[in-house]
C-alpha cells in the first residue's frame, strides 16, 4: 500500500471522527434516565431522572451545577434540581400462588427489608393475588401494619396476575405524587390447573391503563416457569425496570436496590422558553456531569393546545447524538459547534 494511500486513510479516519459525534462519545461514562416528565402544569415542566455509572451504582447530593437543561435546542440559564421526593406512594404486588411456598420465607423478608427502606413519610400498600387479589393493608406509612401484613402471606392457588395488577393500577390513579408499583411473581397468568388466561384483564389492558396513569412498574421474576417478555414488557413499557432473581436469596439485594432507585430521583423544575399552547413536540436534553464524566439523554413532550389543559405525554427517544451540533457551549460536551 503506497504513502499516500495511507494518509489518504489517516486523513478520511480523522474527518469521521470530527464531523460524527458517535466516535466522539468516549466521556459518556454516565447513565443518565428520564424515568419521566411532566408537562401538567404548563409552562412549568417537571422532568424526574436518574444518575448511575455503568455498573448501575446511584449518584446522590447532585446539584443545579452537575446538570445541564435545553429545551427544543436551547439552553436554559435557570432551572431548579430537587434531590429528594416526598410521599410517594407504593404498591407492593407480590405473587402469593401455590408454587411460591418453598420460597415464601424468603419473599417475605425480601418485603420486609423494602419496606426497612422507606421514607417516614412514603406510603405504601400491599396486595397479593392467588386465585384472587387480595389487598392485606391499604396505603399506609405505619412499617409495623406493613410488616405484619407481609407476614400474613400464605402460598395457595394459581396466578392471577394481570387483574391483581389492574387493581394496583386503580390504586396509584387515586392518589396525588410520585407512584410507582413494585412486582414480584414466579409465574405467568394462570390458574392452579394451568388453564390460562386466568384473569378478565389482558396484558395489553394492563399496559394501556398504566400508561394512562403514569405509573412505572418495577418487576422482579424469579424461577423458570414464567414469560420473561412478557414481564420485561411491563417493565420497559411502563418506564420501570426489569429484575431477575436468579435465586430466592438474590430477592432481598434486589428489593433494596428498588426502594434504593425511588431514593435517588432527580426532579428538574423549569420554565419552557416557548409558553405558547400550540400543541407542538418539544425536546427536552438533560446533561449531567460529574468530574470528566458525563451522561446524557432526551424526551419529547407535547405543549397542550390553546384552551386545553397541558397534555401530560412524552416520548422517549434514542439517545442519538447525529445531528446533535447545534449548540455554541461546551457545557453539552457531546455536542460540536459548526
Amino acid at each position: 500500500m503506497s504513502k499516500k494511500i495511507i494518509l489518504l486513510t489517516i486523513v478520511v479516519f480523522l474527518t469521521v471522527l470530527t464531523i460524527n459525534p458517535a466516535f466522539a462519545r468516549e466521556d459518556l461514562k454516565l447513565d443518565l434516565n428520564i424515568k419521566s416528565l411532566d408537562a401538567s402544569k404548563f409552562p412549568v415542566i417537571q422532568a424526574y431522572v436518574t444518575v448511575t455509572d455503568r455498573d448501575g451504582a446511584y449518584y446522590r447530593n447532585l446539584t443545579e451545577s452537575n446538570f445541564a437543561v435545553a429545551e427544543n435546542r436551547f439552553k436554559l440559564d435557570s432551572f431548579v434540581v430537587e434531590s429528594s421526593l416526598k410521599n410517594m406512594h407504593i404498591v407492593l404486588c407480590l405473587d402469593n400462588s401455590a408454587s411460591m411456598k418453598k420460597d415464601m420465607a424468603e419473599l417475605q423478608r425480601a418485603a420486609f427489608t423494602f419496606i426497612k427502606g422507606l421514607d417516614p413519610t412514603d406510603k405504601c400498600s400491599i396486595l397479593t393475588f392467588n386465585n384472587k387479589t387480595s389487598v392485606l393493608q391499604d396505603f399506609t406509612n405505619d412499617k409495623y401494619a406493613l410488616s405484619n401484613a407481609v407476614f400474613q402471606m400464605r402460598a395457595r392457588g394459581g396466578t392471577l396476575l394481570y387483574d391483581s395488577l389492574f387493581t394496583a393500577i386503580n390504586k396509584c390513579a387515586i392518589v396525588e405524587g410520585k407512584k410507582a408499583i413494585v412486582l414480584f411473581t414466579d409465574g405467568k397468568d394462570e390458574s392452579y390447573s394451568g388453564s390460562k388466561p386466568f384473569s378478565r384483564h389482558t396484558l395489553e389492558e394492563v399496559l394501556a391503563h398504566a400508561k394512562q396513569v403514569e405509573v412505572p412498574i418495577y418487576v422482579i421474576g424469579i424461577g423458570k416457569d414464567f414469560n420473561e417478555n412478557i414481564l420485561s414488557a411491563l417493565a420497559n413499557e411502563t418506564e420501570g425496570t426489569y429484575y431477575y432473581a436468579p435465586s430466592p436469596y438474590e430477592l432481598s439485594r434486589l428489593f433494596k436496590q428498588i426502594v434504593q432507585s425511588f431514593k435517588t430521583y432527580y426532579k428538574i423544575i423549569f420554565a419552557t422558553p416557548c409558553q405558547t399552547k400550540d400543541q407542538t413536540a418539544r425536546l427536552v436534553e438533560v446533561e449531567a456531569t460529574i468530574g470528566d464524566m458525563l451522561g446524557h439523554n432526551q424526551v419529547l413532550y407535547l405543549a397542550p393546545a390553546s384552551g386545553r389543559a397541558a397534555n401530560q405525554s412524552y416520548v422517549p427517544i434514542k439517545d442519538d447524538c447525529v445531528d446533535c451540533d447545534f449548540r455554541e457551549d461546551t457545557k453539552f460536551k457531546h455536542l460540536r459547534s459548526r
